[in-house]
């Protein structure tokens, strides 16, 4: 059984996890996808 990390008191803060892709690589993914690309043709970038 994997060790769950719980915030059971409201006072505790929790790391954010980071990010896989910067907020510029997702808005280029976006525009992408808007233009027409598939997406699967996207994400094989």
């Amino acid at each position: 059984m994997k060790n769950i990390r719980q915030n059971n008191h409201p006072s505790q803060e929790v790391p954010m996890r980071q990010l896989k892709f910067t907020e510029t690589h997702i808005v280029s993914i976006l525009k992408e996808a808007d233009a027409g690309c598939p997406v699967n043709e996207i994400w094989r970038h």
